[in-house]
């Protein structure tokens, strides 16, 4: 198979990264201000936003940043985890707490796997949901999971100094804050959002942290 790879002319390898609408795009430069690893520009003669995709990793932070909703990632695109967040809802729970596990790829995923190999039990109703990084997890989905009758939502990145997008994870611990506001506003215990810094083999951690919070929320 590799052979057969190598012996064409050309190889195409699509690039599942960061787009930008350039019909809402205003050209604010909060991507710019956002992206550590250099990816976004200007295009002043437009008024555009740029991207470098040799720069840009997916990460999602230019996407949670921008104020018009002009940026999307080509994978876990919004409309396709909000379509995720509808269907995990309609899981019957059985009067379980139901929860949203929102898991990033570099360590949230593979704990949550690893708990499975650490022959971790855990309730059917604890549900994850696969993220490129923390740093794309915003308000809206956190909102549309309470809204969808979850009871509990749990974001599970990398560990501070340990993500692999750099500060995803910590973009998403100065957001945290604004996360929990809003809660409160709408009448929701920010208590229900957890927010868990795990490592790939750390998938006791992972489930039983989130098991005994919820355990005495409830």
């Amino acid at each position: 198979a590799i052979s057969n790879v190598l012996n064409k002319r050309t190889i195409n390898h699509e690039l599942f990264i960061s787009r930008v609408d350039e019909e809402i795009c205003g050209g604010c430069g909060t991507c710019v201000k956002t992206c550590i690893f250099n990816a976004s520009t200007i295009d002043t003669a437009r008024h555009l936003s740029v991207i470098d995709y040799e720069r840009c990793r997916g990460c999602g932070n230019c996407v949670t940043s921008c104020p018009t909703g002009a940026r999307d990632l080509k994978s876990y695109t919004k409309d396709f985890l909000l379509s995720s967040i509808d269907i995990l809802s309609k899981f019957k729970a059985n009067g379980s707490p139901k929860i949203l596990y929102f898991a990033c790829e570099g360590c949230g995923y593979p704990a949550i796997d690893y708990a499975a190999y650490e022959q971790v039990n855990y309730p059917a109703s604890y549900l994850p949901l696969r993220v490129k990084c923390g740093g794309r997890i915003d308000t809206q989905l956190i909102l549309e999971a309470f809204r969808r009758g979850f009871d509990g939502v749990v974001v599970c990145v990398c560990k501070e100094g340990h993500c692999r997008n750099i500060v995803g994870n910590i973009d998403l611990g100065r957001r945290a804050n604004l996360f929990r506001e809003i809660l409160r506003s709408r009448g929701i215990d920010p208590e229900r959002l957890l927010i868990l810094g795990v490592s790939p083999c750390e998938g006791s951690k992972c489930i039983n942290k989130a098991m005994e919070h919820f355990a005495n929320l409830k």
